[in-house]
């Protein structure tokens, strides 16, 4: 197993390696609650949700940060995550934030994103296609 921390007080990103597969965990300050404390299910729903609704673009796009994210994604989907557990989910996508050492993050996302835009049925972001049990109602 490999370590190593990245970022300073606020946040601290901690990779390892187990079985050739890289691990990543981010301490936010006081918010030291992880995407892996999620269920499984929890997880791939947050991840898929991600995947539909947020774009990546060339330029960083200051006026949404993870926290607001959360929030959108907790209100499509049902699912409440920590602004820590949000970082770690765009982490894992891919998505990294200009400035680590910050409470919250910025990405390189399109501005005309789905989890932008307000849809149909007035709230922000696609809903989830499934069971109705599973995901949140409108």
């Amino acid at each position: 197993m490999m370590t190593f921390e990245e970022g300073g007080s606020i946040c601290r990103i901690i990779s390892h390696v187990d079985n050739d597969r890289i691990y990543y965990k981010i301490e936010t300050g006081n918010d030291t609650a992880n995407f892996s404390d999620l269920s499984e299910e929890e997880q791939k729903i947050v991840l898929e949700w991600l995947q539909w609704n947020v774009w990546p673009a060339k330029n960083k796009l200051d006026e949404h940060s993870s926290y607001g994210m959360k929030h959108i994604l907790n209100n499509r989907t049902g699912i409440y995550i920590t602004n820590n557990q949000m970082k770690e989910a765009m982490w894992n996508l891919g998505f990294r934030p200009k400035k680590v050492n910050t409470l919250s993050w910025t990405f390189k996302i399109k501005k005309n994103s789905p989890i932008f835009q307000r849809q149909i049925d007035g709230r922000l972001g696609m809903p989830m296609l499934g069971s109705p049990t599973t995901y949140a109602k409108g």
